[in-house]
């Protein structure tokens, strides 16, 4: 990954007012993407806190074709270094599967979809998610509901990944007569 890349997702997350005011402008369609590409951002943020200081070779990880290359990776690498929970796992994952419905079909598709809407039915966060009035919220007030819950999580858990950031250990160096444990 660039630094120019880098620099601008950090930009995005530090700004977020940009992309929320995108999210309530847009058509269905492109709010389950935006909202997705935002968490997607902030999963590899957290990912990037918590890994070794090698921005070169993290970055690379991160790579078009590379092991945490897609939304689906980062997710999972997430959930397997304990950085986010069983229940967000499986909510960013509905996210995930519901951009993947709206970027690969090629007719319009929006939250009256009725699979859509069965995805937004199993979020595990935000399950009865009420309006202003008292009613049951729209779908696409629940995915954006859920969406800004988990955005206000990661955030959190960027800044704390940064504290748990793993530390590069020392090498092994080979002399005559035995292998050596270099310090740190």
């Amino acid at each position: 990954m660039s630094k120019k890349d880098s620099q601008k997702k950090r930009d995005q997350l530090q700004y977020p007012s940009t992309w929320i005011a995108e999210l309530n402008k847009s058509n269905d369609r492109a709010c389950v993407i935006v909202g997705a590409v935002f968490l997607e951002i902030q999963l590899e943020q957290l990912l990037m806190n918590f890994l070794v200081d090698d921005k070169r070779k993290v970055g690379k990880l991160f790579d078009f074709n590379q092991p945490l290359g897609s939304f689906s990776s980062k997710i999972s690498m997430a959930y397997c270094l304990g950085l986010i929970g069983s229940a967000l796992f499986d909510d960013i994952t509905i996210i995930r599967d519901i951009r993947n419905d709206c970027a690969h079909e090629l007719q319009a598709i929006d939250f009256s979809n009725q699979s859509i809407a069965d995805k937004c039915k199993n979020f595990k966060l935000f399950r009865n998610v009420i309006d202003h009035t008292g009613q049951p919220a729209s779908t696409r007030d629940h995915f954006l509901s859920v969406v800004s819950l988990i955005s206000i999580y990661l955030a959190t858990e960027i800044e704390e990944a940064q504290k748990e950031k793993r530390i590069i250990q020392g090498d092994l160096a080979i002399s005559d007569e035995e292998i050596v444990r270099l310090p740190r």
